[in-house]
């Protein structure tokens, strides 16, 4: 079923969503972390309304955390994975559209929000061990939040050319609303290298 939307139209919503879940693909493969499929839906809700959906397979790295150390390098680069997929999207001419991305966290990807505040939680205690200060709270966190933000940009902003030639390539494979379709991490990664040998 296609709604009232043809298949540009669906591709274009498609090209939207994978960027913002190619943003936290490819953060993820840079900051060590495994990486999977990408499974993306465009979701017919009504006449003319369509709700994307999508998810990213992603895996921890596979040593081991033995101190708190670690741990925190780990949280801080989940973050930072979560965070790539608003600054992915709304990274456009040359700039991040930084209200539009922050806007974006509190609704179509609240789930991504929910998920850094809760990691976010467990990242200050270990970093600012010891400093408890309620006054301070809200402050020690945007701290962590401003880092990983800070990371994430920096990952997109090298990557963007790729990511764009990434949702370009992959959207062609939308043909229809109310179908899941799964992306392989060998087609991403066979992308990928097509786009290194054309790029060199």
């Amino acid at each position: 079923m296609r709604g009232h939307y043809g298949v540009i139209e669906l591709r274009e919503l498609a090209k939207k969503l994978l960027k913002h879940e190619l943003g936290h693909w490819l953060s993820a493969k840079e900051l060590d972390f495994g990486v999977g499929d990408i499974e993306i839906t465009i979701r017919c809700t009504g006449p003319n309304s369509y709700q994307p959906l999508g998810s990213t397979m992603i895996y921890p790295p596979c040593e081991s955390l033995t101190n708190l150390e670690q741990v925190e390098t780990y949280l801080i680069s989940r973050i930072t994975v979560l965070v790539s997929g608003v600054i992915s999207e709304f990274y456009k001419n040359g700039r991040l559209e930084v209200e539009k991305a922050n806007s974006a966290l509190d609704f179509s990807a609240d789930t991504d929000n929910i998920k850094i505040k809760e990691l976010l939680s467990i990242a200050r205690p270990i970093r600012f061990n010891g400093d408890y200060d309620l006054e301070d709270f809200s402050g020690q966190l945007t701290t962590i939040y401003s880092e990983c933000w800070g990371k994430s940009e920096a990952i997109i902003k090298r990557q963007v050319e790729l990511i764009k030639y990434l949702s370009d390539e992959l959207s062609k494979i939308i043909i229809m609303s109310n179908t899941n379709y799964t992306i392989k991490a060998s087609e991403i990664n066979k992308l990928i290298q097509e786009h290194e040998e054309v790029s060199a």
